[in-house]
């Protein structure tokens, strides 16, 4: 189980003539969500009332298994592994003063990263990319007047398609 660090971390596949495949599951980041705190500021701070959120989008799922060894199509033993883990999106929170923003504003969450797995035969310099899951797209939260009807957008999630495709 590889988690998200802030860096791409390596793994080596053993030089074990006993592993003949290696199968992957990993999932692209999640946006962020966008909420809007609807209330007053007052002497002890921003007191809330009520909220409107919309959440983000959910990454993309990849799964895949390739053989191992040597031949053709098959990645070698000892070869290095490299796992890039996308990064969750950012939540936007935004305190909306009911009285002197007359209930108005807008706010919205960062899309999630994508996540990435490559591998280098032993003593290489150059990478192949085995897959790639997207992120999730960030939301959009927007009012007018404290009345948020249609001003919400949950972020799209990440295409699951051979090709993947461009967000909402």
């Amino acid at each position: 189980n590889v988690l998200y660090t802030g860096s791409f971390q390596d793994l080596v596949i053993p030089n074990n003539p006993l592993i003949s495949k290696i199968s992957f599951s990993f999932a692209g980041a999640d946006g962020g969500a966008g909420i809007l705190r609807m209330g007053q500021n007052f002497l002890v701070g921003f007191v809330e009332a009520f909220r409107y959120s919309s959440g983000g989008g959910k990454g993309a799922v990849v799964n895949g298994t390739f053989l191992v060894g040597s031949g053709p199509g098959k990645i070698p033993l000892g070869s290095t592994v490299r796992f890039i883990i996308g990064q969750k999106g950012v939540t936007g929170i935004n305190n909306i003063s009911v009285v002197t923003d007359a209930g108005t504003g807008s706010d919205y969450g960062g899309g999630g990263g994508g996540t990435a797995i490559l591998y280098k035969i032993p003593g290489g310099t150059t990478w192949t990319l085995l897959g790639v899951a997207g992120g999730g797209g960030g939301a959009y939260q927007g009012v007018v007047g404290s009345v948020a009807v249609g001003l919400g957008d949950n972020g799209g999630a990440g295409e699951e398609s051979e090709n993947g495709a461009d967000g909402g």
